[in-house]
């Protein structure tokens, strides 16, 4: 039973057990470390929400009954024994561990816990991701408010570039201005005596 409904789960996502609860299987997403600078895999685990029996059983009857060739009556009677010995080995024990999938633990009353085995998030393995530079290559990029591309701004920088004076004469007019000085010095100097 354990292997019909480790199937169902899989594919559905979701699995009801009469007096523990509905398990959901949820992914996590991949992350980026930053520090290692690597992607960390997705990761996968599942939490039992504590629920009542109005569930509809109708849909996991159905493929329990195709799994073990059986009618969906018989599917009902395999389950809730199933479901009794869950229960049963809960309460003994305190856990229950469903095979290739991790442990069920009883944390408190109606308050249950799934603990995944580690062998299920090591299928995936990190990956460096560290930062490729690649020269001469042209991407979008947006400057202010406006979109273009390394290639079009580079142009427009050697432009700006050669758009100055051609040859800048700046110290002809500091040397003009500070022979001027010295010559009104030195005029000032030879009144005086």
């Amino acid at each position: 039973m354990f292997q019909a409904l480790h199937q169902y789960l899989l594919e559905n996502h979701t699995l009801f057990i009469q007096g523990i609860g509905l398990f959901q299987l949820k992914q996590n997403p991949a992350k980026y470390e930053f520090g290692s600078q690597q992607i960390l895999p997705p990761s996968h685990q599942i939490v039992i929400t504590a629920m009542d029996a109005s569930r509809s059983l109708q849909p996991l009857m159905g493929f329990i009954s195709r799994q073990h060739d059986t009618d969906e009556e018989s599917a009902f009677e395999a389950y809730t024994q199933f479901c009794d010995q869950l229960q049963q080995g809960i309460t003994q024990e305190g856990f229950v561990y469903w095979p290739k999938l991790g442990k069920v633990i009883k944390r408190s009353t109606d308050n249950f816990e799934f603990q995944l085995d580690e062998t299920l998030n090591t299928y995936l393995s990190p990956v460096t991701a560290k930062r490729v530079i690649v020269q001469d290559s042209s991407h979008a990029i947006t400057v202010g408010e406006n979109e273009t591309t390394t290639n079009q701004m580079q142009d427009w920088l050697n432009d700006k570039a050669q758009v100055k004076s051609p040859k800048d004469y700046w110290w002809i007019w500091a040397l003009l201005l500070g022979a001027a000085a010295i010559t009104s010095i030195v005029l000032r100097l030879t009144q005086v005596l």
